[in-house]
């Protein structure tokens, strides 16, 4: 009974390790403006007015904010992640409502990236936001136009915004895009889904093989449990952070209720877990955190 409870600690302190490492890292700092940060300086003057005092006017309606940045490159990291992470740590669109939106360009990386939270993910799906950066942005970004690209992508966000909340803007008539006949399913239920399946496959081993007494039985499900868990820790590597806490937290809740089951003298998988957090925005930020969904596009 002890080694099965320092086999379980070292899982927990492990897992705990892991999770810090997820949400550690900070993102660049808001600037005084917040609805722009153009670090890559690639927006003019005019489109920076433009974004800031469209968005002033939409929050106060709405309040959701569509923020807009550029950086010059990615440091290296996806994407996703950055976007996630920058979403995040800004608080963009309502705290309760969770209505903001992120469109950020990494200029060297030639990737663009719509980041919506979970509020306004039903009327700017994932389908949606990729064909607002496939029909307005990336066009421009082909011929490194980016100030018409940020302009345009915006508009057609805003655009959506206008036709959900049934207001206008200062007579603006921004492109709004119709849904498609289908609907998509979205990244984070995928994610989701994914996470259960290594979650399952993951869990058995490990449990099989700290309550079996049987050493050549031990040992192979203990190489079993060792090659699921490297091939999820390959897979998940790429997922941003909010998907990689809740795989995390599915994988330990499921490994809990299984040891639980087990030591009680019977065996089934379950468990699960959904994460989800929040984070105060800074002095221009609604506090929105709740991460949607959206689109990534390379050009």
């Amino acid at each position: 009974m002890r080694r099965l409870l320092a086999k379980f600690f070292c899982i927990f302190t492990l897992s705990l390790a892991f999770a810090g490492s997820v949400f550690a890292k900070d993102y660049p700092a808001q600037s005084k403006d917040f609805y722009v940060n153009d670090l890559a300086n690639v927006i003019s003057e005019e489109n920076e007015k433009y974004i800031i005092d469209t968005n002033v006017e939409l929050r106060a309606k709405t309040g959701g904010q569509i923020v807009v940045m550029t950086v010059k490159n990615l440091d290296g990291e996806s994407i996703e992640t950055f976007a996630t992470g920058t979403f995040r740590q800004y608080g963009i669109g309502d705290k309760e409502k969770n209505n903001g939106t992120l469109i950020l360009l990494s200029v060297e990386d030639r990737k663009i990236r719509i980041e919506t939270g979970s509020g306004t993910e039903g009327f700017i799906n994932d389908g949606k936001a990729g064909r607002i950066l496939d029909e307005q942005v990336i066009p421009w970004f082909k011929t490194d136009n980016w100030n018409n690209g940020l302009r345009d992508g915006f508009d057609a966000v805003l655009g959506c915004y206008l036709q959900e909340y049934s207001i206008e803007i200062d007579g603006n008539t921004a492109k709004y895009l119709s849904d498609e006949d289908e609907e998509e399913i979205s990244d984070f239920q995928a994610y989701m889904m994914v996470g259960a399946f290594f979650s399952t496959f993951i869990t058995t081993p490990i449990i099989s093989a700290l309550c079996s007494n049987n050493r050549h039985k031990t040992r192979r499900w203990i190489i079993r449990g060792i090659i699921a868990a490297l091939a999820a820790a390959t897979y998940i590597s790429t997922f941003d952070s909010v998907v990689k806490g809740t795989i995390l937290m599915m994988l330990f809740f499921n490994f809990l209720a299984t040891f639980g089951i087990q030591m009680s003298g019977g065996y089934s998988s379950g468990g699960g877990y959904s994460r989800s957090s929040g984070s105060s925005g800074g002095h221009s930020g609604g506090g929105g955190s709740s991460r949607g969904g959206g689109a990534s596009r390379s050009f």
